[in-house]
Parts: C-alpha cells; structure tokens; sequence
C-alpha cells in the first residue's frame, strides 16, 4: 500500500472518529493546538499525521493510537 492511501485511510478515520464525537474541525484542532486547516489536510489525506499529533488526537478522545491507525480496539484484540 502506498504512502498517500494510508494517509486517506488514517484521515478518513480521524475525521469519522470527530463527527462521531460531534465536533467540528476547529473543535479539534483549538483542543489539539492546531488551525482548522490542518485538521482539513489531514482528513483528506494531502498531509500525513505526525506522531504529535497522532498522541494528541488519542488523548483528546480518550482512545489509543492504535484505533487511529488501525480502526481496531483493544478489546477487538483481546478476543
């Protein structure tokens, strides 16, 4: 898999794991330290998520890094 699909694939997750959480773009990124922007490029894939980032966005939801690059729970893995 090349480099440009995985980052569709992870920012198409953070942008589901957001509106599941009802926020907007600038919600996040006012709660991670980033402009609306950025958010936007990294839903769409056009600029990659950094490790920053990526802890930042599993603090703020209160989920692992794991779910935002995989899409699967640890309690899916425990199984």
């Amino acid at each position: 898999m090349c480099k440009e699909n995985i980052n569709i694939l992870i920012g198409n997750r953070v942008k589901r794991i957001r509106e599941q959480n009802g926020e907007t773009q600038t919600d996040l990124a006012k709660a991670i330290h980033l402009g609306q922007a950025s958010i936007s490029r990294i839903e769409n894939g056009t600029t990659a998520l950094t490790i920053d980032n990526l802890f930042a966005i599993a603090e703020h939801y209160k989920i692992t890094v794991d779910y935002i690059l995989t899409g699967v729970s640890d309690s899916a893995l425990l199984e």
